[in-house]
């Protein structure tokens, strides 16, 4: 068992490492991961807990991926590429790179300038270039956060449309059926 001064060490390095602000990039990023896996299953017809493609193995697909199917299938709008690739390559950043520390850090890394995230997440100018940059990625997840629940809106709409469409279906089947002289209800219920 490790001893009082294993774990103080421990906590400083985390500390260190900008623990804090990964957990909270984590937290945003897990969220929208998850609301995108499931949007694809059951725009697909798959059981969301059982897709190998949208689950939880290292077989499923990446977010970008999801992303990218999503605006394909109409799902989510293209206009918020850009910005949830921003948020992607924060996240990539913050979750595999230990010098990725402070959000300056972590857009040093990737193809976002500051300049770029601050024009369109505009901060108060009394406060320090970090906190600005903090700043605009949590109304970035804000913004984020939006598309989900348009996304999810999306969704609903969908199944809702799906299903009166079976159901328009279903009837027309029915009555194809009756007039080639069988019953329905031998086959379909």
């Amino acid at each position: 068992m490790a001893d009082q001064s294993t774990y103080e060490a421990l906590n400083r390095s985390m500390i260190e490492c900008g623990i804090e602000l990964r957990k909270y990039v984590l937290y945003n990023s897990i969220h929208m991961e998850e609301i995108t896996s499931k949007s694809l299953s059951l725009l697909l017809g798959l059981d969301p807990n059982k897709s190998e493609v949208f689950g939880h193995t290292t077989k499923a697909i990446g977010f970008n991926q999801r992303v990218l199917l999503l605006m394909e299938l109409g799902a989510l709008e293209e206009k918020h590429h850009t910005k949830l690739q921003w948020f992607l390559q924060i996240r990539n950043q913050m979750m595999h790179n230990l010098s990725a520390r402070t959000m300056t850090a972590c857009l040093s890394y990737t193809s976002l300038k500051a300049k770029e995230l601050l024009k369109a997440f505009p901060q108060p100018a009394s406060e320090n270039e970090e906190q600005q940059l903090v700043g605009a990625y949590v109304d970035l997840s804000f913004y984020v956060q939006k598309c989900a629940q348009d996304l999810i809106q999306t969704v609903e709409r969908r199944a809702k449309q799906n299903v009166l469409r079976n159901n328009i279906r279903l009837e027309a089947l029915r009555g194809e059926l009756k007039a080639a002289g069988i019953d329905p209800a031998t086959i379909l219920d």
